[in-house]
């Protein structure tokens, strides 16, 4: 018998264990697909950036690595921090729609019922890691094709192997190489902010649709734009001659705000989710 009847670390432990074991295969082979994906891409990538090089741009090159860290820049870089930002999005979504997956085949959701975990746990476990395990996956992908960038294109350009570097993830904040994206704190929590709100949506999505939640919360999220986007130009346009029309906000004041109602908005989609399986232990019983 639970005697804690919302938390307890011991078997919220064996709930995580649970779930990594029962799935590693699946969970591996996701990470090798992850892993393939962006090293083919990064390698193609590589391919169109290294193709002009010639003895001349060699030189250039080697030059530039002689002086400070900050003033040299590896061709693919730029390309490789756009593809990183886009693939974290369309990835971390595809994982978050995967949080209630045991929900769409009643043997497993009747599995998940008689396991002997309160329905936070087991809800907490799987949000821990389709979101939170996702971003160490998806880090260790990156890393993974990027070392192997390199490693072929060493091979494939040997004169100009000390050009060929790894990406610099110590140097995101740097807007020489990468613009204000990651400049200061306020504008990495809102990058932050917009991914967990946007992951928080399929979330709750899988909870609403377990059976192709991606793809049924795509096309949700598209019709609930195109109405807002609508809805937002007439407000626009309405205060520009109101008694709003000459009001101005700061700039970190409205990144802050923006960032605040992110957080509030993913938290909100989040616990939705937690009530939508909680009811549907209760009355559906899969």
């Amino acid at each position: 018998m639970m005697r804690d009847r919302f938390f307890s670390m011991p078997r919220f432990l064996n709930c995580c264990q649970k779930d990594l074991v029962e799935n590693w295969r699946t969970n591996v082979l996701r990470l090798v697909v992850m892993y393939g994906a962006l090293a083919v891409i990064f390698i193609w990538i590589s391919y169109l950036r290294y193709d002009y090089w010639d003895s001349s741009n060699a030189t250039f090159y080697l030059e530039k690595l002689q002086m400070t860290d900050s003033q040299y820049r590896d061709p693919v870089w730029d390309a490789q921090f756009g593809v990183g930002c886009f693939y974290i999005f369309i990835m971390g979504t595809l994982s978050a729609s995967l949080v209630m997956e045991f929900m769409k085949d009643r043997r497993r959701g009747i599995s998940a019922l008689m396991l002997p975990a309160t329905t936070f746990e087991k809800y907490f476990s799987r949000w821990l890691i389709y979101t939170l395990g996702f971003l160490l996956a998806y880090a260790v992908a990156f890393v993974l094709a990027d070392l192997t960038r390199v490693f072929i294109y060493s091979l494939v350009y040997p004169d100009f192997t000390q050009a060929i570097q790894t990406f610099p993830y110590g140097h995101l904040a740097d807007e020489n190489l990468f613009g204000p994206i990651f400049s200061t704190g306020l504008n990495t929590l809102v990058c932050f902010s917009l991914y967990f709100a946007v992951q928080s949506l399929y979330v709750l999505g899988s909870a609403l649709w377990p059976k192709n939640a991606f793809i049924k919360t795509s096309a949700a999220l598209i019709v609930v734009n195109s109405i807002f986007v609508t809805v937002l130009v007439i407000l626009v346009d309405s205060l520009h001659f109101g008694p709003y029309a000459h009001f101005v906000m700061e700039e970190e004041t409205a990144l802050t705000l923006v960032t605040c109602l992110l957080f509030v908005f993913a938290i909100f989609c989040w616990v939705t989710a937690y009530y939508r399986l909680k009811e549907a232990e209760i009355i559906n019983r899969w």
